[in-house]
């Protein structure tokens, strides 16, 4: 559907290969594309950039946490998005992301919450640029209360990234 509160479902949908995705059924907002390939079908969701945010916010927080939280979990998540896209290869599905942890959890309108959607509309179009370009963020579920620096890890092209505490000190 081309309304923005239109929506399609997925239901019961059969997967061969289950690496980085959820069986599960699915509602997704924008246009929905099968491409047909030797093993099945790939399905492809073509949806604006914050209608996509809505999802991704919501599932990367635990339900409850505070606005902020969400504003800035909007920002690094446009910012990662935008950055998977400068960097997408063309292929078969001509798609730009993925909907695994891989680039961000993307379970459509089953993750949606509120809050996030108020975040990525107050934050609307805000990213973070290094030298120009939109940065290497990184996210993950747990630091233990302090985050590693990025040149003590194996990622390359994130010194900008340093160790910080998340709590009070």
């Amino acid at each position: 559907p081309n309304s923005v509160h239109g929506s399609v479902l997925i239901k019961s949908a059969e997967l061969i290969e289950k690496f980085g995705f959820d069986s599960g059924d699915r509602e997704l907002r924008g246009a929905v594309e099968f491409i047909p390939t030797p093993y099945g079908f790939k399905v492809v969701n073509d949806l604006p950039l914050e209608s996509y945010l809505y999802g991704v916010v919501a599932a990367a927080l635990p339900h409850g946490s505070p606005m902020e939280a969400y504003k800035a979990q909007a920002v690094v998540s446009r910012t990662k998005a935008l950055w998977h896209k400068a960097l997408a290869r063309p292929n078969m599905e001509r798609s730009d992301i993925c909907d695994s942890a891989h680039c961000q959890k993307y379970m459509g309108l089953n993750e949606e919450m509120l809050d996030a959607t108020k975040a990525v509309g107050a934050t609307e179009g805000m990213t973070l640029k290094l030298n120009g370009q939109h940065a290497y963020v990184f996210q993950h579920e747990n630091c233990g209360g302090i985050t590693e620096n990025a040149r003590d890890s194996s990622e390359k092209n994130a010194d900008h990234l340093i160790s910080v505490h998340d709590g009070p000190t």
